[in-house]
């Protein structure tokens, strides 16, 4: 086990001192803050501008001129917030067979960047027909969002004066109720805690899955280059095939931790001082709840276990592979689990406590995302997480001894790949 160890701490030093685990460990986290903050703050200030549009009233109940009305108040409200647009209208009442004239002068001055586009009232709008916007910023969602409430608000007032209804009675009858979310834990519940709660399970998830493909293949990399470079029949003279394979597994494994690690840290201390952070950026973020530890354990415990499991994996594939093409061809198969449990957290997300997030959290290939995205939303029945944890223990122990079977064999053996068939004849012959 000495010689073991010697292999651990040269593959850790080696994966430690690359330029890339470097800077991905001082970048990595920023990168991740960028991913959340900076869509926020390009929404804020990427929005706005002005926006002038023409409004073909077909109606003859004055409704163009509402719509004109609702449309004004974006623009007063861009005077405190420069995401929100201001809005320059004119409305053109026009009957029927007024209505292609009017089109093709604006569509005109629309060619001509005088006008952005107009708004076409047609005479039914009011018992159901459509509204239609042309114009060159119609792919622009705000805007679109905000003169489609323009619409609706000035229809259902119209609607409402003819039915005799006061807008202000049916306005507090249909006031909205605000259902705030609070996730139960043993301390009692806690405000704004789940949706916080979802955003924290999805990034454990999300960094285990990036981690363990990463250093994964690094894994298979390696022994490939060995493999090729037939530095491993010199290395294997002096240490066993199975010590050797172990040996880096952990060594890499070791790396993965200490950056992981540090990505945490970095976490905590972002997530403490997140809000002036946020404030800086001109977005506003909740305070995060506290986090039980039973979520940071199955984090660490569930990223070293899905990293031992897929990293013999990956080291039988370095081992099986004659050539860089092999190894991608081979790799997909292997990734498969993983990319499954991924796609099912978003499952889990939704309703934690179903039977696919229970076989998602039970499966050894599925459980690294599942099970810290689980127990981040809810508690995990004691003896299911157990169950987990055990299954997850026996099936790297197995996969190791798999994987280190086929790697003795493997990693010495030259020309084409082994076939199926031989491959079971190495796992009773190793």
């Amino acid at each position: 086990m000495s010689k073991a160890w010697v292999v651990v701490k040269r593959e850790f030093l080696e994966s430690v001192r690359t330029k890339m685990f470097i800077l991905g460990t001082l970048f990595g986290p920023v990168v991740m803050i960028g991913f959340i903050v900076l869509p926020a703050y390009f929404m804020n200030v990427g929005g706005g501008g002005r926006s002038n549009i023409a409004i073909i009233d077909e109606t003859g109940s004055g409704l163009g001129g509402d719509v004109a009305t609702a449309l004004a108040q974006f623009t007063q409200a861009a005077q405190q917030d420069k995401s929100q647009t201001s809005y320059t209208t004119q409305v053109i009442v026009s009957t029927p067979g007024q209505l292609e004239q009017a089109r093709q002068q604006l569509s005109k001055e629309i060619e001509a960047g005088t006008l952005d586009g107009y708004l076409l009232l047609p005479e039914g709008v009011l018992t159901g027909a459509h509204a239609v916007y042309e114009g060159t910023n119609a792919s622009a969602q705000r805007q679109m969002r905000e003169l489609h409430d323009a619409v609706q608000t000035s229809v259902r007032q119209v609607r409402l004066d003819k039915a005799g209804i006061p807008e202000q009675e049916l306005a507090a009858a249909l006031k909205p109720v605000t259902l705030e979310q609070r996730k139960f834990g043993g301390g009692g519940a806690e405000g704004g805690a789940a949706q916080l709660a979802v955003g924290l399970g999805y990034f454990m998830a999300f960094a285990i899955y990036m981690g363990v493909i990463l250093y994964g293949a690094s894994v298979a990399r390696g022994v490939m280059a060995e493999k090729r470079d037939r530095i491993v029949e010199v290395i294997l003279s002096s240490i066993r095939a199975r010590d050797f394979m172990i040996g880096k597994v952990i060594g890499i494994g070791g790396a993965g931790v200490l950056q992981m690690g540090i990505w945490a840290l970095f976490a905590a201390i972002v997530l403490s001082r997140g809000p002036q952070i946020a404030a800086h950026f001109h977005v506003t973020i909740p305070t995060l709840p506290a986090i039980p530890p039973i979520v940071g354990f199955n984090f660490l415990f569930f990223f070293l276990g899905g990293f031992f499991l897929y990293a013999a994996m990956f080291a039988a594939v370095g081992a099986l592979a004659t050539n860089d093409a092999e190894i991608q061809q081979l790799q997909f198969p292997v990734m498969l689990p993983l990319i499954a449990g991924f796609f099912m957290v978003f499952a889990v997300i939704e309703n934690p406590n179903t039977t696919l997030a229970t076989v998602g959290t039970l499966i050894p290939f599925t459980s690294p995302m599942v099970a810290p995205m689980r127990s981040a939303v809810v508690t995990i029945p004691f003896g299911e997480w157990l169950a987990s944890v055990l299954l997850m223990v026996a099936t790297v122990v197995v996969m190791v001894w798999i994987a280190a079977k086929i790697y003795r064999v493997g990693v010495l053996t030259t020309g084409k790949r082994p076939s199926m068939k031989e491959l079971i004849r190495w796992l009773r012959a190793a």
